[in-house]
């Protein structure tokens, strides 16, 4: 039996029970289900994980497992391995499968967390490792609303509203930042059997709508903390590096229309480097930054 779920603005129809979404009616964007895949990607002895990419196809192929293969941005196929963790299958679903849907329908995905400060929507760039997650998280714990964990989906159709869409009410932090804040890490679940990380599932502080966009932090690491704008050069650049599905682009034949979404938004919405010091003892200050340059700066846009 199925059931309908809300992600990204997109209802999804999947075997698959995500308990991190919010459940949804009407007539699905996205189905998922399971199947045989035929061609799968090769898999050496130590790869973990292998594809292939066509125009309209993504087929991604996993250690111990399965494969799902992403196609026509509307349909995800799963052939699981035996005994394939179930949480680990979900992050699969989640992350790398749904950030191609979005990219196969044309939206823009970028490596980042996101936060509503006041109605005003900014995205949090950064490698794995760099502290999105954590300071989304000190954010949302500030009363402000969540908007996404990871995947950072824009809307730049509209250039004149250009808009940050909403994932799911989760947050996937470490033991630590989660003692930090108040909460006992011992009682959530781990993301994954091999990933120390935990799912917090927020039951408030969640945005269900799109959000106007107003600033894209890079995150940098400096003695003290600043925001400094970005040269438009320099922005672009940071929106390419970031972009979730930059591999895809020279196969799928997308990499003239994406680099034109990271020009328009650079165009409308200022990229700034956020510096600060690599410890959680300086998030106050940090928090205190972003305040002041959303609520009280002019924006700056790139140039």
């Amino acid at each position: 039996m199925t059931q309908k779920y809300l992600i990204y603005g997109l209802c999804i129809d999947s075997i698959i029970e995500l308990p991190e979404l919010v459940p949804a009616a009407g007539t699905p964007d996205v189905i998922v289900h399971y199947g045989h895949v035929d061609n799968k990607p090769e898999l050496e002895e130590d790869d973990f994980e292998s594809l292939w990419v066509t125009e309209e196809q993504v087929c991604i192929r996993y250690q111990g497992i399965g494969s799902f293969l992403v196609q026509h941005g509307d349909e995800v196929i799963v052939d699981l391995d035996e005994g394939a963790p179930e949480s680990v299958v979900r992050l699969a679903l989640l992350g790398p499968a749904i950030s191609v849907i979005l990219h196969q329908r044309g939206f823009l995905v970028l490596h980042g967390s996101a936060i509503s400060i006041n109605g005003r929507a900014i995205a949090i760039m950064g490698n794995s490792g760099d502290g999105k997650s954590s300071l989304a998280a000190s954010l949302q714990g500030k009363g402000y609303d969540l908007i996404a964990d990871d995947l950072s989906v824009i809307d730049v159709d509209d250039q004149e509203n250009i808009r940050l869409r909403p994932g799911y009410p989760q947050l996937k932090l470490w033991p630590d930042l989660l003692e930090a804040v108040g909460d006992d890490a011992a009682k959530l679940e781990q993301v994954s059997p091999n990933i120390d990380k935990r799912a917090k599932r927020l039951q408030a502080g969640f945005v269900d709508q799109p959000v106007p966009l107003h600033r894209i932090y890079v995150l940098g690491v400096a003695d003290s903390v600043a925001v400094e704008p970005l040269s438009g050069q320099e922005a672009f650049m940071q929106l390419v590096y970031n972009s979730h599905n930059v591999f895809l682009l020279d196969d799928t034949g997308t990499s003239q229309s994406h680099f034109f979404q990271c020009a328009q938004l650079i165009k409308h919405v200022p990229v700034c480097r956020l510096q600060r010091p690599w410890s959680l003892d300086h998030m106050p200050d940090v928090i205190r930054a972003i305040e002041e340059d959303v609520t009280t700066s002019e924006p700056t846009i790139n140039t």
